[in-house]
């Protein structure tokens, strides 16, 4: 009866934590909105002539990294964007469609000489980004609460 008991108890205190993490997990919006920053810019960098567009995601990419960390400290975790459920469909259509502009400006730029077109796809994957990025959020949280029961 005990063990019964104890895994009644157990599983009631994975369902608070998950709730008191979701509860944490409001995400400033200046956050979003650099996360969306840092993908437009690497979209839009390959308006630059080449070596420097290459030369310009790298601060891009560092500065993804350091945000990690810097949630990874705030919060004391991070949360992959691709982990089961609704957020990896958030993140995969995101990732599809960053993908699509970053190469599709690139190839206008390349095969039409259109240099400003990354620049325009960097404009466009700003909103599209901070979007996601609350729709992720959102998705995660509703997949705590229904984890929670």
């Amino acid at each position: 009866m005990t063990d019964a008991l104890s895994a009644s108890q157990a599983l009631e205190e994975a369902r608070a934590a998950r709730v008191q993490v979701a509860a944490r997990l409001d995400c400033p919006a200046h956050m979003h909105a650099l996360v969306a920053l840092l993908m437009a810019v690497m979209v839009a960098s390959q308006s630059l002539p080449e070596p420097l567009n290459l030369f310009a995601i790298a601060p891009s990419l560092c500065a993804l990294v350091l945000l990690v960390a810097y949630q990874r400290r705030r919060f004391g975790f991070f949360v992959n964007g691709y982990r089961r459920g609704r957020t990896r469909w958030v993140a995969i259509s995101l990732l599809l469609f960053v993908e699509a502009v970053l190469f599709g400006s690139i190839w206008l730029k390349e095969s039409w000489r259109l240099a400003l077109v990354p620049l325009a796809g960097g404009v466009v994957v700003f909103p599209v980004t901070l979007f996601a990025s609350y729709r992720w959020q959102a998705a995660y949280k509703a997949d705590l609460a229904q984890a929670a029961g």
